[in-house]
């Protein structure tokens, strides 16, 4: 037996829900109904787009983080701050607002 619930949403709510439905490959009454019953086992499917994308992020925050590892021993051996060392932090400011662009997207 099934029984039809409805419900009012604003359109801010609705739109979430949508998008998370989309983003989860649901429908959105699927969704709805795993929300109600709490159901934290909701499964992603294997989407090779945003995979290849969370690869390309990795790889991103792992070459930002040897940048930032080869400027700490430049600084703790020269026990100073010189161009060199600033222009390597405004090359990593640079790649860490290039990260936040792309990972708003997420």
């Amino acid at each position: 037996m099934s029984i039809v619930v409805s419900v009012r949403l604003d359109d801010k709510t609705y739109n979430n829900l949508v998008e998370q439905a989309k983003n989860l490959d649901l429908t959105l009454s699927d969704l709805i109904r795993k929300k109600l019953t709490k159901n934290k086992n909701i499964v992603i499917k294997n989407d090779n787009k945003k995979l290849y994308e969370l690869n390309r992020l990795n790889l991103q925050i792992s070459k930002i983080g040897n940048n930032i590892n080869q400027i700490a021993k430049y600084v703790n051996t020269q026990k100073i701050i010189d161009k060199i060392v600033a222009k390597a932090l405004l090359e990593i400011a640079n790649d860490l607002e290039l990260f936040k662009k792309r990972s708003k997207k997420w």
